[in-house]
């Protein structure tokens, strides 16, 4: 269980970093509870400034991973813009404001997320029932913890910024590029709007064949396919999307939605008319 825990531990900052090369001063990383089973938020805390402010010297620190569970209604007051947040860690301090908040959510084998406001709130979430969230989890169905649920509206992408951090040298040499490399890589170029980039990684990571163990993570290369005209692309995709994870419908409707919404794409309306007929489920229509 110790050496399972070290390799999640290792994927973990490794896909971290290639999803975020760079963090402004202050940021925060909100999760729900990750599958480490022996370590806590403030374990994490200092590997994460170790990554990403190798060189302070102070007792200032600069980054801090909060678990919503944990921290939410003490050192996080509330899910709320504007508001302080102190964390005393004994050796050193680190200060803040909720508008540095930026969710993440790592349940593997699916990959390291960065949760987007836009781009990730239809996303299959769990439900009510603690139980039956339970049994979804260990049935391996792909679904947001209700913490990352309620932390996913407040998350602010912008606080990664351009950069080339590396993990901490105690998790070792880079692993090989595999699926969960081009994911991170396409995520980071759909943040910034760059969907030329994300169509490119999906054609590099579709000719290695490699494949999601959670069907959502199409849903960057979906888009990046439709906002860049490659219709057929996008259309295999979704069905494939939809045909291995049906409660991806609502989230694959809204990448049409703004894909309808776009200008410029080369994707017609009939075409996206006739996509969203065929998943059948289009409740959320852009404002």
């Amino acid at each position: 269980l110790w050496r399972q825990d070290w390799q999640l531990q290792k994927a973990f900052f490794w896909q971290m970093t290639w999803r975020i090369p760079a963090l402004q001063p202050g940021a925060i990383l909100l999760s729900s509870d990750t599958p480490f089973p022996y370590i806590s938020d403030n374990s994490l805390t200092f590997p994460l400034n170790l990554t990403y402010a190798p060189d302070n010297r102070t007792t200032e620190l600069y980054y801090a991973f909060f678990f919503v569970s944990v921290r939410l209604g003490h050192e996080l007051e509330a899910l709320e813009p504007g508001l302080p947040v102190h964390q005393d860690y004994l050796a050193a301090e680190f200060d803040s404001t909720s508008e540095q908040v930026v969710a993440v959510h790592f349940n593997p084998p699916g990959c390291f997320r960065v949760l987007h406001p836009t781009y990730d709130r239809d996303l299959p979430s769990a439900p009510a029932s603690g139980v039956v969230a339970e049994r979804w989890l260990k049935a391996g169905v792909p679904i947001l913890p209700r913490t990352a649920v309620k932390a996913l509206p407040f998350s602010h992408p912008d606080q990664i910024v351009a950069g080339a951090a590396a993990p901490f040298a105690v998790f070792g040499p880079e692993p090989p590029h595999t699926w969960c490399y081009y994911f991170e890589k396409a995520d980071l170029a759909r943040q910034a709007g760059d969907w030329s980039t994300v169509a490119e990684i999906g054609d590099r990571a579709f000719a290695a064949s490699y494949q999601p163990d959670d069907a959502s993570e199409y849903l960057p290369f979906i888009e990046g396919y439709a906002r860049t005209g490659r219709w057929e692309q996008a259309r295999e995709l979704t069905r494939k999307s939809a045909d291995l994870m049906p409660l991806l419908r609502p989230a694959l409707c809204a990448v049409w939605e703004r894909v309808s919404a776009a200008a410029d794409t080369g994707i017609t309306a009939d075409q996206v008319e006739k996509m969203k007929a065929e998943l059948g489920y289009c409740p959320y229509p852009e404002e």
